[in-house]
């Protein structure tokens, strides 16, 4: 998904925009994230087109592998026998 950035209506300052996440596959409304870290849905109709990032300047994104812990398996109940 391109990268891009709303106003909302009502809810945004004249020079504050809000990065979009995601995109409600209907396309009717879009995923915001305000500045305390909250998200939410907003209408698409509430929404004017603020800008866009740069292709030219692409983020990078590094694949991580999730870690796995370890258990100790001493620290576990003992399974039930079956006969």
């Amino acid at each position: 998904m391109m990268e891009f950035a709303v106003k909302v209506e009502g809810v945004t300052a004249e020079d504050k925009a809000l990065w979009v996440l995601a995109v409600d596959p209907v396309g009717e409304r879009l995923l915001v994230a305000y500045d305390d870290n909250s998200l939410q849905w907003v209408a698409m109709a509430d929404c004017t087109f603020a800008g866009a990032a740069s292709p030219d300047k692409a983020r990078p994104v590094v694949v991580l592998k999730p870690q796995r812990s370890t258990l100790d398996l001493s620290q576990l109940p003992p399974l039930p026998r079956q006969n």
